[in-house]
């Protein structure tokens, strides 16, 4: 065996996975954080509808026998305000995946200052999100959404991903279908071609958004309760001051060397030498 190394060779199976098919599904790290979190959310929706839904046999995917599609996304904004004030829940939410997180995007990491939290009811036409490209809304393209549910997701419940192999060919096709008849139009060209994820509950997913993806109307029998947030290397290209560093993204990890190599400044007189 010879004893000179290709670079390749210090690719990991993840990262290989990742390049051929832009996601990856992996199981959640810290499980007790995840059920914690799970009934926290639960906590919080019987306060903040007077524990009208508070029986035994109330469940989060099974939400739609009790709440109404009118009040639902007054309650996923409260929800949202309310778990994004606890300093614990962003350090809790990458505990549930930061191994696959480094490995994907790199250990000096930039988390988004909030965590997104989305509800799909069944037969919820206003919960769509067609197939998308989020770098067109001005995302930086260097950054990877994790995705995580709480709720068994599957078929329409779950999250649509375009493989890469197919993505420039339908961007090629994006504008003309625009044009011919908006966004429906152009989900029927690439609908035979998405995935479907399979993300059972204490599974995340991890993603390029540079790839087009998102979810249509929920035609299964059971609500999705899904966070989602983004991470970035922290050298990459910011590319909005309204998505920069300090205000959507804050460091969480930097490296020792980084550590001093910030806080070094030359002796008076040897700048630029």
């Amino acid at each position: 065996m010879s004893i000179f190394q290709s670079f390749e060779n210090f690719e990991s199976e993840n990262s290989k996975n990742f390049i051929k098919n832009g996601y990856l599904v992996t199981k959640c790290e810290n499980l007790k954080g995840l059920h914690e979190l799970r009934d926290k959310t639960i906590k919080i929706l019987h306060e903040l509808t007077d524990d009208k839904y508070n029986n035994k046999d109330f469940s989060l995917d099974r939400a739609h026998l009790s709440l109404n599609k009118r009040e639902v996304n007054d309650i996923r904004m409260a929800i949202y305000s309310r778990l994004n004030s606890y300093d614990w829940f962003r350090p809790t939410y990458f505990s549930f995946a930061r191994t696959i997180v480094e490995d994907i995007i790199g250990r000096e990491l930039v988390m988004q200052n909030r965590i997104n939290c989305n509800i799909m009811m069944p037969n919820d036409e206003g919960s769509n999100i067609y197939p998308h490209i989020d770098s067109h809304s001005g995302e930086s393209p260097f950054q990877c959404v994790l995705w995580i549910p709480l709720t068994d997701c599957h078929d329409s419940n779950s999250i649509c991903i375009l493989p890469p192999k197919d993505n420039h060919v339908a961007l090629n096709n994006f504008k003309r279908c625009m044009k011919d008849g908006g966004r429906e139009e152009f989900f029927k060209k690439v609908e035979d071609k998405l995935i479907w994820v399979n993300v059972p509950y204490g599974y995340c997913i991890l993603f390029t958004p540079t790839l087009l993806h998102g979810s249509v109307v929920n035609k299964t029998k059971e609500t999705r309760w899904s966070f989602n947030t983004r991470f970035k290397a922290l050298f990459t290209p910011y590319y909005s001051q309204e998505k920069g560093l300090g205000s959507f993204y804050l460091p969480i990890r930097t490296a020792p060397a980084t550590y001093f190599g910030l806080k070094y400044s030359p002796p008076i007189g040897m700048e630029g030498k």
